[in-house]
């Protein structure tokens, strides 16, 4: 199992499934949200995984952040 603790997500490769862990109370901004992705492509090295994603801590997220994360140019980006 390889993992790794970043200033806002536990990551975690583990049976070939990547699992990101949100901080508690996390407040996810356009900066925060690409350092997440910046964290999490550096992590994994150039390989793919399929990802579960626990929010469950996360606080908030802005508008801006979420449309970031969820674009595929951007935060669904696997490079």
């Amino acid at each position: 199992m390889k993992q790794i603790e970043t200033q806002d997500v536990y990551f975690r490769i583990e049976d070939g499934i990547l699992f990101c862990s949100y901080k508690e109370h996390l407040e996810i901004d356009i900066t925060t949200a690409k350092r997440i992705i910046k964290d999490r492509i550096d992590f994994m090295e150039g390989e793919l995984y399929p990802i579960l994603i626990d929010f469950s801590n996360m606080k908030s997220a802005t508008k801006e952040a979420r449309d970031y994360m969820n674009s595929s140019e951007e935060g669904l980006t696997d490079y």
